[in-house]
């Protein structure tokens, strides 16, 4: 019997390579049709939760026409055509479409005559005439929903009759609704690539249900990487618009990796059966050696593996990091809502003049252009392509604290400004000004809570030969010495759990030393703390 097998040996081991590709290709078609059909369920998923969406956007906007169609002012206006129902919802310091999250409104008479148009901010550079008949061209029914494309992009367009509000009376006219679509809504929602394309599909594979639209078709086009969606839009036997969605086969792939790593074991497993069994007979001590280097190539193969994941699990930490960065939103936030707070009273009080209102206009457009520079600042921190600008130190404070003015007057705080010397730098404006907030807020936090009776923020600016200095000083008793050395560590706070993450201090330090290559020291006065500043004056770039 063994002489046989070993006079045999090369027709065995062919014997036993045909079984295992055979069993390969079986296993494998198998195996895979289960991973396809799972494949296929996602991406239905995924489908109808895109037609639910689009359902809802139409719905909301559709909920809005009726809103004004059939209001008794909409059909007294277009019978009259009066100013005071512009005047009242469409003046220019109103913000009715932005209110109900549109972007345009278009009043037409049974004549076809335009009574009047509304454009929001988003798209208010178009021609409004060109814009009008455009949109209006694009729907012929009474009354219908329609996808349109204008100058490269897409608008969600619903056409309503204008009626009394007890529905009496005849039609007097339309009204045209609708809102720019943005594709990065789209994206935010499903986490998948979607666009608009201009190819029409004759082909369909499957077809969607929506509450208004006649008919949604979808063909599917498979690649190794991508199976793509390509969706016609449907309404009144018309195309409105060509969608395709993109969803990534990870669970094709992953499937086709475990069958292949599950077939691969197998048919590694049979092999070395094989080669045991033969080798056992006269090449024992060969055998050893070879299960020895196969031991060391998968002890190589797990430390790689291990040093992946200790990669990922750093990346993970950073970006927590990043995320904890948001809580800097919560400062002038607060200084938005107590200034609208005071308006509001003020305004119940019969107190509230034009200049106030105003004044706190500007102040509040102010504090959320901080908010969203703020953004932007810890977005591209790490980047090299933020470019400086030349400003004056004095008006980086005055804008620091006109932001927080309304919080340090509720706590009574008196602010004491120093300019010695009026400096001019170049250098990261929007970043400095973020220091200033983190520092500025801290003194206010700590004067309130240890309650001083007479709260005081010292900010002095002064010039030491190519150097200017900014120095915050608070009577807020200082900081424990214990402690002080601390205060620029990551994640480092004494607020308290759930008051504070200890991010702002460190990103500050960050900002100063890396970025603006300064300094930013901390000390104890005789009755607080004193953070310094210092940078070197720069005129330009070298």
């Amino acid at each position: 019997m063994i002489n046989k097998i070993i006079k045999n040996k090369f027709s065995i081991f062919w014997i036993i390579i045909i079984l295992i590709i055979s069993f390969n290709y079986l296993s494998f078609n198998y195996f895979i049709k289960s991973f396809i059909n799972l494949e296929k369920q996602e991406n239905n998923k995924v489908l109808n939760s895109l037609m639910t969406f689009i359902d809802t956007k139409f719905k909301t906007i559709k909920i809005t026409a009726n809103d004004y169609s059939y209001w008794d002012d909409t059909y007294e206006f277009i019978k009259d055509q009066n100013e005071k129902y512009i005047y009242e919802n469409f003046r220019d310091t109103t913000t009715t479409l932005e209110n109900v999250n549109l972007d345009f409104m278009i009043f037409m008479n049974l004549e076809n005559k335009n009574i009047h148009t509304q454009l929001s901010k988003n798209i208010k550079t178009l021609n409004k005439d060109n814009f009008t008949k455009y949109i209006v061209d694009s729907i012929t029914d009474d009354e219908n929903i329609s996808i349109a494309k204008y100058q490269n992009n897409y608008y969600y367009i619903v056409k309503s009759r204008i009626l009394k509000s007890d529905l009496s009376g005849k039609t007097r006219g339309f009204i045209y609704v609708g809102k720019k679509i943005y594709l990065e809504n789209f994206n935010d929602e499903f986490k998948n690539s979607i666009k608009f394309i201009d190819i029409v599909s004759n082909k369909t594979n499957k077809t969607l249900k929506s509450i208004f639209l006649d008919k949604v078709e979808v063909h599917f086009v498979y690649s190794e990487d991508i199976l793509s969606n390509i969706i016609s839009l449907q309404n009144n036997n018309k195309n409105l618009a060509m969608l395709k969605l993109d969803n990534y086969r990870d669970i094709y792939k992953q499937g086709r990796k475990q069958i292949i790593l599950f077939n691969t074991a197998v048919s590694i497993f049979v092999l070395i059966l094989f080669f045991i069994f033969y080798f056992y007979i006269y090449y024992h001590k060969r055998l050893n050696i070879e299960l020895e280097i196969r031991v060391e190539d998968e002890i190589k193969k797990q430390k790689a593996q291990e040093e992946i994941l200790i990669h990922q699990s750093r990346s993970a930490e950073i970006g927590e990091m990043i995320n904890n960065i948001a809580h800097q939103w919560r400062q002038p936030l607060n200084n938005l809502s107590l200034t609208i707070q005071n308006i509001g009273f003020k305004y119940e009080n019969d107190v509230l003049t034009k200049e106030e209102l105003n004044e706190t206009i500007d102040k509040s457009k102010m504090i959320i252009n901080s908010m969203s520079n703020t953004i932007d600042t810890f977005r591209n921190f790490f980047e090299p392509t933020k470019n400086k600008n030349l400003f004056k130190v004095e008006h980086s404070i005055e804008n620091t604290l006109e932001i927080l003015s309304s919080t340090l007057r509720f706590y009574n705080i008196e602010v004491v400004k120093e300019i010695i010397d009026d400096v001019e730098i170049y250098d990261y404006e929007n970043e400095f000004s973020q220091v200033l907030l983190n520092i500025i807020t801290n003194a206010r936090d700590a004067l309130v809570s240890n309650k001083i009776e007479k709260p005081i923020i010292k900010v002095n600016v002064s010039k030491i030969e190519n150097n200017v200095i900014v120095k915050i000083k608070d009577n807020a008793n200082g900081i424990n010495e214990e402690i002080i050395d601390r205060i620029f560590e990551p994640y480092f706070t004494t607020k308290g759990k759930g008051n504070g993450t200890g991010i702002g201090l460190y990103m500050s330090k960050l900002i100063i030393e890396k970025n603006m290559n300064g300094k930013l020291t901390v000390k104890n006065d005789n009755d607080g703390a004193v953070f310094i500043i210092t940078l070197n004056i720069t005129k330009q770039e070298i």
